[in-house]
């Protein structure tokens, strides 16, 4: 995974994480003044959950926090700044060394995906809370307190710093999205459905209202002319002539 500046670079195993800097990393072959660089990424810090004793260890003198559930990482996200990695149905927030400072329980929903805005700014939930309904929040970092206990704790849900930007019904299961490069678009999209086809729902920020609104919804057919068969979708990336393709009222607003 890599973060959205494209500085640093996550590893995640089911109870370990790694990041590294690539942005100290030179080519020898661009090295054109003579400056000695390092020679491959710097590790910036680790995480380990131990599930026996429900101890985390992390940054570079091992430093120990507790926690009152077994962890195993499922999704995550990564930010120059932050990092949060997903277990069952809680979000962790972590700092760039690795101390983890907020988490988040969605106790009803199936959270499936989390990004990070361009600006790293807002962390956005993408969840399902119940048979074919879905739903996207986020929350502002700014609005998280950076200093907390030793024990990692989950504050109620109704003490969380969450704003909407839409629900909505739908078959199609939520797996991808893409922000634009200003932050200003979200564009999600599902999982392949039984009738080889997909759905791509896209919501742009109005300064205006101060809030997401839904710009349209489309739905693809995912099917191969030669070989004959069904596809999946395995990613979104944002072209401005894709979005001119799907909606033309879209094109004063290219990503």
């Amino acid at each position: 995974m890599i973060s959205t500046s494209g500085r640093f670079i996550g590893l995640f195993a089911a109870t370990k994480f790694w990041i590294y800097d690539i942005g100290v990393y030179f080519s020898p072959f661009e090295n054109n003044l003579g400056f000695e660089y390092p020679s491959h990424p710097a590790l910036t810090t680790t995480g380990t959950f131990d599930n026996s004793g429900y101890n985390y260890y992390y940054g570079p003198r091992n430093t120990r926090h507790t926690y009152e559930q077994k962890i195993k990482i499922r999704l995550a996200a990564l930010s120059d700044d932050f990092l949060a990695i997903v277990s069952e149905k809680t979000v962790f927030i972590f700092g760039r060394l690795g101390r983890c400072f907020h988490s988040i329980t969605l106790h009803d929903e199936d959270i499936r995906k989390v990004l990070f805005s361009p600006s790293g700014s807002e962390l956005v939930i993408i969840s399902t809370y119940a048979a074919g309904h879905h739903r996207a929040i986020y929350i502002p970092i700014q609005d998280i307190p950076t200093s907390g206990p030793e024990h990692i704790r989950t504050l109620p849900i109704e003490r969380q710093p969450i704003k909407k930007i839409s629900e909505w019904a739908s078959t199609y299961m939520p797996r991808h999205a893409i922000f634009s490069d200003d932050g200003n678009t979200l564009v999600i999209g599902t999982a392949r459905h039984q009738n080889a086809k997909c759905e791509i729902r896209i919501f742009q920020y109005s300064r205006q209202r101060t809030k997401w609104q839904s710009i349209g919804d489309q739905i693809i057919g995912l099917f191969d002319e030669v070989s004959q068969s069904a596809v999946r979708l395995t990613g979104i990336q944002l072209y401005c002539i894709l979005i001119c393709l799907w909606f033309n009222t879209y094109l004063a607003f290219p990503p």
